[in-house]
Parts: C-alpha cells; structure tokens; sequence
C-alpha cells in the first residue's frame, strides 16, 4: 500500500492484511462546494465498502487540504504521518488512519445498517434526505 511505501518509517507496526486504504482522493472542480459533495460522496461509498468488508484499519495518504475536508465531514481522523513531500504524486502529503469505532459510534446503527446493504441496493445516507421524502417522478 502506498502508506506501506511512502511513510514506512512512521509505522510503528505491520499493516494487518484486512486494511484498506483510501488516497488519492482528486476531485477538481470550480465551485468549492461542488468540489466538497463530490468528496464526500467518494468517501462514504468508500467507507461503506470498509463496513460491509469488515476492514480495518483504515489507512490514507493525503493532501493536508483533504485532511481539513474530513474533519469538516466530522470524520474521525489520526494523523500517523506528518506532511512531507511525496516525490511520486509532486506534491506534500501526510498519512492517515480512520477511527472506524468513533465513526460507528458517531453514526449509530441505523446508518451503518443503510451502509451496509446487499449489492445492488440504494439508499441515501449521510446528509441526504431519507428516500422515501424524495417524490418520485410524476409526483407533487
């Protein structure tokens, strides 16, 4: 893992085979909020995968613009590795790990039960109405 490669000296231990990593999250748009909702519809399908794939922990190599995006998704964050620059991806990045337990306890059951769904299914979590206030079409 990229984590693994870049920031080997700042690991205090083997990464376990049930970890996963999110980086190289790059979302470009114009419009700052455009920019956000696409991240964080990027990271919630990527930490519902994590929960229904029972992986942990959950590891990410970041730019330290992207760090400050999670904390304001209020995304349980630790900094493992401090920013430096990652001469493969020319620009300063840092590491990342999840707290997976405070973001379970921060979203409850019901949350995790709609993260978790069989494959195939839909259904809005997070900052989006619940899916059956959504008119569908045709409907007042």
């Amino acid at each position: 893992m990229p984590i693994e490669e870049f920031f080997s000296d700042e690991l205090t231990e083997n990464v376990p085979s049930n970890s996963v990593e999110v980086s190289r999250f790059i979302v470009r748009h114009n419009d700052r909020r455009q920019s956000l909702l696409a991240k964080i519809k990027l990271i919630s399908a990527g930490l519902a995968y994590t929960f229904k794939k029972n992986l942990d922990p959950i590891l990410g190599v970041i730019e330290p613009s992207f760090e400050r995006d999670l904390r304001i998704m209020k995304i349980p964050i630790r900094r493992i590795a401090e920013p430096k620059l990652i001469s493969a991806y020319n620009d300063q990045n840092l590491g990342i790990e999840i707290d997976k337990q405070g973001l379970r306890d921060r979203l409850g059951e019901t949350e995790l039960k709609h993260m978790t769904m069989a494959t195939g299914s839909y259904i809005f979590w997070g900052n989006h109405p619940p899916i059956d206030t959504i008119p569908h079409q045709g409907e007042n």
